[in-house]
């Protein structure tokens, strides 16, 4: 795997880095510096190591082969010839780590279709892009090399169309707005919202509201990691059952954090605009 260091993890030990970029524990990550299977600037490096920003950060990748196909719940919206449209269930990793093979979206989406095995990355084949294991909703995922390259440039290029839905703590009154704050690691390695981190732009507008919580719609310009959930926090009324940014003492209780995919757009290979949803889980329809 390959990546390239941006600003926001400047300074950061080799080690951390990988860490967090693989999904893996550091000591999994040690094991792999040792072997020599982690350089950077294509020379192997120490675990240490202080990262610049531009540097380049390469890994031996895992072989699509170590994946097991396991039939499982893959609720499917669409299907075309080019690409799977999945309803993502909250609480199911997308793709395997060095440390685990099984379990995931990827596996179940194996079970459905081998031939993505070839497609994309070898560790997560087929997936065009992801959702933190605790979000539920739309996902696309390819089924040829063609369609996984064109609608990888499409996410890079900005014109995938994402719509989320989300229930926030607390009552918001503005009914539309936008937030724009920049995002960044604090001193505990979490998102936090940083003046010196990256430019992050986050959309939202009130569709339900009750007396202790919000259903918010939310849209973004930007894709920075936990972008949606930091933000809302920033704003004063972070996502119901966030466990990572929401007060422990939070009024409302849910067992699950109350973040959802709802809808994607984007133009297909054949020059039209398409629009796949997915409906809202029962557990976001009642407001408290």
């Amino acid at each position: 795997m390959k990546f390239i260091v941006d600003q926001i993890d400047t300074k950061k030990r080799l080690d951390v880095y990988l860490s967090e970029k693989l999904g893996v524990t550091r000591s999994a990550v040690l094991h792999t510096i040792k072997r020599n299977e982690a350089n950077v600037n294509g020379k192997p490096a120490s675990a240490g190591l202080r990262l610049k920003t531009g540097d380049v950060v390469t890994t031996l990748p895992a072989s699509s082969k170590e994946l097991p196909e396991e039939p499982g719940l893959l609720a499917v919206l669409a299907e075309t010839k080019d690409y799977l449209v999945i309803d993502k269930p909250a609480g199911l990793t997308v793709h395997a780590t060095s440390e685990r093979k099984t379990g995931t979206l990827v596996n179940r989406l194996l079970a459905y279709n081998p031939l993505i095995r070839n497609v994309g990355e070898p560790h997560r084949p087929g997936i065009v892009h992801r959702l933190d294991r605790d979000v539920s909703g739309v996902m696309i995922a390819a089924k040829t090399e063609a369609a996984y390259d064109y609608l990888k440039n499409q996410f890079a290029d900005h014109k995938m169309n994402k719509e989320y839905a989300a229930v926030v703590l607390g009552v918001v009154v503005q009914p539309s707005g936008t937030i724009r704050a920049s995002i960044g690691r604090n001193r505990k390695g979490r998102m936090s919202v940083k003046p010196d981190g990256l430019s992050a732009v986050t959309h939202f507008e009130i569709l339900r509201s009750g007396k202790k919580a919000t259903l918010l719609k939310i849209t973004t310009e930007t894709g920075r990691m936990h972008q949606i959930r930091v933000h809302m926090k920033h704003m004063g009324h972070p996502i119901v059952g966030d466990t990572l940014y929401a007060p422990k003492d939070a009024r409302v209780k849910a067992k699950r954090l109350l973040l959802h995919a709802s809808k994607i757009g984007f133009t297909d290979m054949q020059g039209n605009a398409v629009v796949y949803e997915s409906p809202l889980p029962p557990e976001f329809t009642n407001v408290p």
